[in-house]
């Protein structure tokens, strides 16, 4: 049966890096790029998260799914909240709408107060009052953040 070993870390540089020259290179197909994000989205380092974060802001329309995906997916949430925060503090031009929300979502997700929860008992009255609080918070937390971004949010 085939096992699954943690990954050398000098492999995971080497791929990391290989997968950026494909995603800068202008001489490579959209299948190519395509490959290089799922990559970075499964590579499962920390550089790697990094990278996506900042494919994510920037990068074409066609990689973003695989982008988000991946930031969702990251073993390291309170690394890819905190990059996303300083690129969205950082931005010199428009972000995405895509970013502001999946920031929010990624921050709410890791709060502990908007977490789902069904214990035995809890009945569909408080599960809609925790439900309503939740989307306060979202539309508070973009509304701040597209306020902080002076408008560039696109």
């Amino acid at each position: 049966m085939p096992r699954v070993e943690k990954a050398e870390p000098s492999w995971q540089t080497t791929q990391l890096s290989d997968a950026v020259k494909v995603l800068d290179s202008p001489n490579t197909t959209e299948d190519q790029k395509g490959h290089a994000i799922r990559i970075l989205r499964f590579l499962g380092s920390e550089d790697a998260t990094r990278e996506l974060v900042r494919r994510f802001l920037t990068g074409p329309q066609e990689l973003l799914w695989d982008s988000e995906a991946g930031l969702f997916g990251s073993p390291f949430r309170p690394t890819v909240i905190g990059e996303m925060k300083a690129a969205l503090n950082n931005t010199r031009g428009q972000v995405r709408k895509e970013f502001v929300d999946t920031l929010v979502n990624l921050e709410l997700q890791s709060d502990l107060r908007y977490r789902p929860r069904q214990p035995d008992g809890e009945n569909d009255e408080v599960r809609a009052r925790v439900f309503d609080a939740l989307e306060v918070e979202r539309t508070r937390r973009e509304t701040n953040m597209t306020d902080a971004t002076k408008g560039k949010v696109r």
